[in-house]
């Protein structure tokens, strides 16, 4: 798992809207292990390397899927 530490801290005000948006998530059908700081750091992560990314495109699209659900 990513390091959940990029995540920059948040507002209580910002935490609700997280929850709000989990259950969003939740919602349209994501699954529960799939959490909003889940996604955030998947993309920051992303983000900080695609320049060097090594993988395939099949990969690369998949990540880009955290995208979608934030």
């Amino acid at each position: 798992m990513l390091d959940q530490l990029m995540i920059p801290d948040l507002t209580a005000s910002e935490r609700e809207e997280l929850a709000h948006a989990a259950a969003s998530l939740r919602a349209d059908g994501w699954a529960d292990f799939i959490t909003v700081e889940r996604l955030l750091t998947e993309w920051i992560e992303l983000s900080r390397t695609v320049d060097t990314y090594l993988m395939i495109v099949d990969d690369y699209t998949n990540d880009v899927t955290s995208r979608d659900g934030l």
